[in-house]
């Protein structure tokens, strides 16, 4: 049962799905403890997706021992963590809205500067940087944030900054006016792994205005993010179903460019997230396409207008054209010779 109020008014609420995290969810915690802002300015909301490894008491003990702590537990499993950020939503006392996965931590600033610099600008969207730490210590630096087209991004219509959504989502990397989100119905899709890059995408697309800041609030550990419905990395975990969530979702955010962006998705995210999903397929090890997602393959990779900008082997090349022209007999083909040369290795 989680808290009925806060003993104060928070400035933003924090969201935090807890799937099977006992190991990593009080690294989290204390990452918000260790803020230097006022820890009354904040508010943690903890939802446990029907954890069977003792994580939905571990949530209940952070609220009874911290102040700035609601648990939340949904009665039996939803897959992905859309359902319960769905609730952290629905509970959030805050103006603005932040995310962290159990598993990761926040830099000390990260409340402190988000929350500075969107209410000094005004926007509805604020985004920072991260890097991944290995569990050997080692920090991955994020490639893409290097490029000079970061530099200066200050109060910007995202629909027309491509750049804008060529690194991957990371939802909790980001600060959310939270009535900007009610208004423009942002919501995550449930029971499917690809919940952030849906409500990532809806609300950069219908903000009036966003930042990005040169400066890194999240510590993002890669070496713990393996299973895509513990609310894992999908790059690092795939199956038939996950690659089934994965196209059905490109499906939905497809139909947010349409409505937002007047450049389009193909010159926003169209080659990115088509080059990803072909070599997700081939990871699948599907043998078999349903027609929804052979479909749903068709209408992605015939959005793509520069074709050259996706960079393919031969193989991936020839998945590519067959779901372009619909010769989806002979791609299941090939599907099924790739996963039988997988078998054999």
């Amino acid at each position: 049962m989680a808290r009925a109020s806060s003993p104060y008014t928070p400035d933003i609420s924090i969201i935090i799905p807890v799937f099977n995290a006992r190991d990593t969810l009080e690294r989290a915690i204390d990452s918000i403890r260790n803020q230097t802002i006022d820890l009354r300015r904040l508010e943690t909301i903890l939802v446990d997706d029907a954890s069977t490894d003792g994580s939905g008491d571990l949530i209940q003990e952070f609220e009874r021992r911290y102040p700035f702590c609601r648990s939340f537990s949904l009665s039996t499993y939803v897959r992905g963590a859309g359902a319960p950020r769905n609730v952290g939503l629905d509970a959030a006392h805050g103006r603005y809205v932040m995310f962290l996965d159990a598993d990761d931590e926040y830099e000390p600033w990260a409340c402190e500067t988000l929350l500075d610099t969107i209410e000094k600008t005004g926007d509805d969207v604020v985004s920072s940087e991260y890097a991944g730490h290995g569990k050997d210590g080692v920090v991955t630096e994020i490639e893409l944030f290097r490029h000079p087209a970061f530099d200066n991004v200050r109060g910007v219509d995202a629909a027309t900054r491509p750049e804008l959504f060529w690194p991957a989502p990371a939802l909790w990397s980001r600060i959310y006016r939270k009535a900007q989100l009610h208004q423009n119905g942002v919501r995550f899709p449930e029971n499917t792994i690809n919940d952030d890059a849906c409500f990532v995408w809806h609300a950069m697309l219908s903000a009036r205005s966003v930042t990005h800041l040169r400066v890194k609030t999240v510590r993002y550990h890669r070496d713990v993010h393996s299973r895509a419905d513990a609310g894992g990395h999908v790059t690092d975990w795939i199956d038939e179903r996950a690659f089934v969530d994965l196209i059905t979702t490109r499906r939905i955010i497809v139909d947010l460019f349409k409505r937002y962006s007047s450049i389009g998705y193909a010159d926003l995210r169209g080659a990115l997230d088509a080059k990803h999903a072909i070599k997700q397929l081939l990871r699948s090890g599907i043998v078999a396409l349903p027609r929804s997602t052979a479909e749903v393959l068709y209408d992605l990779f015939s959005l793509l207008v520069r074709e050259d900008r996706l960079e393919l082997n031969d193989l991936e090349q020839l998945v590519a054209d067959l779901a372009r022209t619909r010769r989806f007999h002979e791609l299941a083909r090939i599907l099924a010779l790739v996963s039988r040369r997988r078998d054999q290795l």
